[in-house]
């Protein structure tokens, strides 16, 4: 219980404050980050959906990995939206290193040259 305590801490003032509560402003951070929060959301459901319906889809695992990656993202417009009235920055900084932490970079880099080698070959899995 410490811990969701700490990570909901109030010991920082909310976005807003820094806004100066101007309500326009307030409202247009809110709208465009909830705007992006659903683009992301509908990304990651195509993906899966292309992914898991087509069965001669070589490299699957990109899929699978992008959308992760873009579900993690979604999360921290998600926050943003939150912050601007709750200071939960604790929380906000640990959903932010989500993303990183699912490696589509890192993934990628590595694999790409045998994905490669495979497509060249024509085995695609």
């Amino acid at each position: 219980m410490e811990h969701l305590h700490a990570l909901l801490a109030t010991q920082f003032l909310p976005h807003g404050s820094c806004y100066l509560w101007n309500h326009n402003l307030i409202w247009l951070h809110a709208l465009s980050d909830s705007a992006i929060a659903l683009a992301y959301y509908a990304i990651p459901v195509e993906l899966a959906y292309f992914a898991r319906n087509r069965r001669d889809l070589p490299f699957k695992w990109i899929f699978w990995m992008f959308m992760f990656f873009i579900l993690g993202c979604r999360t921290t417009h998600l926050l943003e939206v939150l912050t601007v009235m709750v200071p939960a920055y604790w929380l906000s900084g640990g959903v932010n290193l989500v993303p990183s932490t699912t490696r589509p970079p890192l993934g990628l880099t590595s694999r790409l040259p045998s994905a490669g080698r495979r497509c060249a070959r024509g085995r695609h899995n």
